[in-house]
């Protein structure tokens, strides 16, 4: 049984990256650095599809890729931001609707009718992946 790796498929919003990458390599001096403007599209890239399948379809230095996204003001790790509601009890008739987006994409939405506890701050703490 012979085993093979799968090559993560290049999205189709990368190919014209990928014309232009091919393109510089075509015509660089040897030493020369890829464009900052060719590594910003990449970044944003791996932001939306994942660093791995942006580094090998292109290709690019994966560590390299990687870097730069930690380093990318919209690749910042987002710290939730609460608003603190006072402990005296809500009126009946009050209700409020919390959206949480990370930054996968993924969204949790969540409807408090106003009457009984809920731990908004621990829901939210979970669905983000860290610990209150």
């Amino acid at each position: 049984m012979s085993r093979t790796k799968t090559i993560p498929q290049l999205p189709a919003e990368a190919r014209p990256l990928q014309r232009r990458l091919r393109a510089w390599r075509a015509q660089r001096r040897p030493g020369m650095p890829i464009p900052e403007e060719l590594w910003a599209q990449a970044v944003s890239l791996a932001g939306e599809h994942g660093l791995r399948s942006i580094a090998r379809g292109l290709p690019l230095d994966y560590g390299a890729l990687k870097k730069r996204v930690d380093l990318a003001p919209s690749a910042a790790p987002r710290s939730a931001t609460f608003v603190e509601i006072p402990s005296a009890e809500p009126p009946e008739f009050c209700e409020a609707v919390v959206e949480i987006t990370r930054p996968d994409g993924a969204r949790l939405l969540i409807r408090l009718p106003g009457r009984g506890p809920l731990d908004v701050a621990g829901l939210a703490a979970s669905f983000c992946g860290g610990a209150r």
